[in-house]
């Protein structure tokens, strides 16, 4: 039998489920209230799924460069809700 490798055991650090939350929608085309999901992975990568009629997935590298390209650019208009803290 094969030995396994438990060098990617888990550290501890779980997962965390978020969903962005648009407050105001300026274009008048993609609505308001909650429009993606996502997960923060242990290792920082961000997974997200857009809410239908658009359920396209994102894998960014990062949570600094999901915000930046979601939210740091709609200040006023999106933010993040973490459902687990």
């Amino acid at each position: 039998m094969a030995e396994v490798d438990n060098s990617l055991k888990e550290d501890g650090v779980p997962m965390r489920r978020f969903y962005l939350r648009r407050v105001k929608d300026e274009t008048g085309i993609s609505r308001t209230g909650r429009v993606l999901e996502g997960v923060l992975c242990q290792d920082g990568k961000v997974i997200t799924q857009w809410r239908p009629p658009h359920s396209t997935i994102g894998v960014y590298n990062s949570l600094d460069e999901f915000n930046t390209i979601h939210v740091d650019c709609h200040p006023s208009c999106n933010e993040i809700v973490w459902l687990d803290h």
